[in-house]
């Protein structure tokens, strides 16, 4: 499995849509990738960064998900490129293959 996490804020196109234009553009989007991340993907879920968080990252908003491998990561993350999502948020993006702990501070261990 591979986790994919993405980090984002509204840029000054997105928040001068109308409701209307941004619920069109989140159906867009919806619909744009619902072949991609059904079945085989998950949402570990989405947040609000909280303006108190230490050492924060200066994004709005993070989602995280669990898919089945780095190619259908690829595939989503041109996809949503495809779709215009950059056109209306900057965003930034970390993936890798998902390991145990024990095997996370084994690699940092040999740095």
């Amino acid at each position: 499995m591979y986790l994919f996490l993405e980090l984002w804020s509204a840029k000054e196109s997105w928040i001068s849509l109308s409701e209307t234009e941004k619920s069109e553009f989140f159906q867009k989007i919806s619909d744009g990738v619902k072949d991609i991340l059904e079945p085989d993907c998950k949402a570990i879920g989405w947040a609000i960064n909280d303006p108190e968080t230490a050492e924060r990252l200066d994004y709005e908003y993070l989602a995280l998900w669990q898919m089945p491998d780095k190619e259908t990561v690829e595939i989503f993350e041109k996809r949503i490129q495809e779709l215009g999502w950059f056109e209306h948020f900057e965003q930034q993006h970390m993936r890798g293959k998902e390991i145990t702990l024990d095997d996370c501070f084994a690699h940092m261990m040999a740095r």
